[in-house]
């Protein structure tokens, strides 16, 4: 970064893929704990709501599939 490469296409497929890696473990969290998972007592609700702004904050999925296919 610091050296002016432009790095547009690694930070969109970084991105990509630890938000769909962060709601692959959660998910599967959530399927152990079952409901339990949904309750505030648990750290997981704080979780799966979270997870849910990481597809839409700075680009959605289909926008950085789309950044990563133009620069391939």
């Amino acid at each position: 970064l610091n050296d002016g490469q432009y790095v547009v296409k690694e930070a969109s497929m970084s991105k990509l893929l630890s938000t769909k890696m962060a709601d692959s473990v959660i998910y599967d969290a959530l399927q152990l704990l079952g409901g339990y998972g949904y309750m505030e007592e648990y750290p997981l609700a704080r979780l799966l709501r979270d997870s849910r702004l990481g597809p839409i904050g700075g680009g959605t999925s289909e926008i950085l599939k789309e950044i990563i296919a133009k620069m391939i």
